[in-house]
């Protein structure tokens, strides 16, 4: 938040084995700032904080940005399905 205004969010779903990463969103005015980034490794750390090393996302082929800083952030492309592209990261035990 920025005063009383949300600037960012990020939702993740436990699910069996696995955490979801089912959306990090930046409001446009505060991208380019790292805020996505940091929701991004926030993710990471709650993974690892609830037993898990295994975390997936879906993105959209039309959004070929969101794939490549994914792929850059560690992620791998599993599969794609129509309009879908499959992702996910396996973190490194510490």
């Amino acid at each position: 938040m920025q005063g009383d205004e949300v600037v960012a969010g990020l939702v993740l779903i436990a699910s069996n084995g696995f955490m979801k990463l089912a959306n990090v969103a930046v409001h446009p005015d505060h991208g380019g700032k790292g805020l996505g980034r940091k929701l991004i490794e926030l993710s990471e750390r709650e993974t690892k904080r609830q037993g898990s090393t295994e975390m997936r996302l879906n993105t959209h082929v039309d959004m070929p940005e969101n794939v490549r800083l994914y792929q850059h952030l560690g992620w791998a492309e599993v599969s794609r399905s129509g309009s879908t592209v499959f992702m996910e990261r396996y973190l490194p035990d510490d």
